[in-house]
């Protein structure tokens, strides 16, 4: 087992969080502004959301080629990006930053915050409010293994070499994933289109309850204890089942009352990161007593529709795109009620919208059945991965020109 050192005991500079700025400006001369939506991998920056800053005010904190950093406050407590390019970018307040001090392999200790190791720690450490948050200074305290510098390049070669085979399987995965997601969106789209021209189009605040959920993870003294349907819940299962791993948490009597979930409900996301993970809707097919709906969600409850007709609208691409324009942010994307309530859905009788659910149910069996198996498959991928990097960080795997 490798030894371990507190994180500052590696950095050349203090870890620190960045400037606190509105991201107005978008000159490409000035130095990029890196937020935490700007993160699409642990080292890779996206490409369609570059904000920057005035020169002056982004040497209040610069970043430079083999610095690091990693979110302090939100849902994506511990998110970290190695940034690698000679260009002059600057990081936001909600960001830390660690930069390596001589001997220290930046790569290696971008891998560790990939691990489970470090996202222990992360779990542990966190506090959790009106906004879960991670100062500076325990990220500064957090162990982190801290091989010689000639181990350190060979764990960082080794893990460049076989996570790049993993994530090239992934991403042929997803790519699959994505034309069977296509294709299921067409058929729904081939079924609800007729609909739309022979019945039109309602809102739906006019044909279901829309609750926003307010209950967090945290457990409170005076509160009774409920299983949590949380985002990857729902964001990972296209149906809500008993059988599904709720954790532990508690609510008051008016928060079971509003938020029990229900046979028929239908749970979507209400903010994420991204427009494209708005929306994303799950079928209760069971009354669930004791089970809540957690923050980050939201339930329609349907009053003037049927539950499973309202599921197969959300997941069509009319649907998706009309809650995409409704959503609104800056460092997250959120949809409000009101918004919601506004999202038109196709109007039909009870017994068309059954009719509807029988023929995409048959129709889109398959497509699902393949789509869900390849989901499963990535996941696997992806534990492998994160083991694959764990073991390697630690020591618990022997690695190629590292002594024993």
């Amino acid at each position: 087992m490798i030894e371990s050192s507190p994180l500052k005991h590696l950095a050349s500079v203090r870890i620190v969080n960045g400037v606190g700025e509105a991201a107005e400006f978008d000159n490409p001369e000035w130095p990029r502004y890196v937020r935490t939506t700007d993160i699409a991998s642990p080292r890779l920056l996206r490409t369609d959301t570059f904000k920057s800053l005035p020169p002056e005010i982004a040497s209040r904190a610069p970043l430079e080629d083999g610095d690091i950093v990693m979110t302090a406050a939100g849902a994506t407590i511990g998110k970290s990006l190695l940034y690698s390019s000679p260009k002059p970018a600057c990081y936001a307040g909600y960001l830390v930053r660690f930069r390596p001090k001589h001997g220290v392999d930046s790569r290696f200790i971008a891998y560790w915050m990939e691990s489970q190791h470090y996202w222990d720690q992360i779990s542990t450490g966190k506090v959790v409010s009106t906004i879960e948050n991670f100062s500076a200074g325990k990220y500064q305290n957090l162990r982190c293994p801290s091989p010689p510098p000639s181990a350190q390049r060979a764990i960082a070669d080794y893990l460049d070499t076989e996570t790049a085979r993993i994530d090239a399987l992934i991403e042929k995965k997803q790519r699959m994933t994505e034309v069977f997601e296509s294709r299921t969106e067409s058929v729904i789209s081939t079924v609800l289109d007729p609909l739309i021209n022979h019945w039109g189009e309602t809102p739906l605040k006019y044909v279901s309850e829309i609750r926003f959920s307010n209950v967090d993870k945290k457990s409170h003294d005076g509160q009774s204890v409920v299983k949590l349907c949380n985002y990857t819940d729902v964001y990972y299962n296209r149906r809500i089942t008993g059988d599904l791993d709720f954790m532990t948490a508690t609510a008051t009597v008016e928060q079971i009352r509003r938020f029990s979930l229900c046979a028929g409900d239908v749970l979507f996301t209400k903010d994420s990161e991204t427009a494209d993970d708005i929306a994303v809707p799950a079928l209760v097919i069971a009354d669930l007593p004791g089970v809540v709906l957690g923050y980050h969600l939201a339930m329609l409850r349907p009053t003037a529709v049927n539950g499973d007709f309202l599921y197969w609208v959300l997941r069509s691409r009319r649907c998706r795109d009309a809650f995409s324009l409704a959503a609104s942010g800056v460092t997250r994307v959120g949809l409000r009620q009101d918004s919601v309530g506004r999202v038109p859905i196709p109007s039909a009788s009870l017994n068309d919208q059954v009719k509807v659910v029988e023929q995409l149910e048959n129709t889109t069996r398959v497509l699902d059945e393949v789509s869900s198996t390849l989901e499963s498959q990535i996941a696997l991928l992806r534990e492998r991965r994160q083991a694959l990097i764990t073991t390697a960080v630690t020591g618990e795997l022997k690695v190629p020109g590292v002594a024993a």
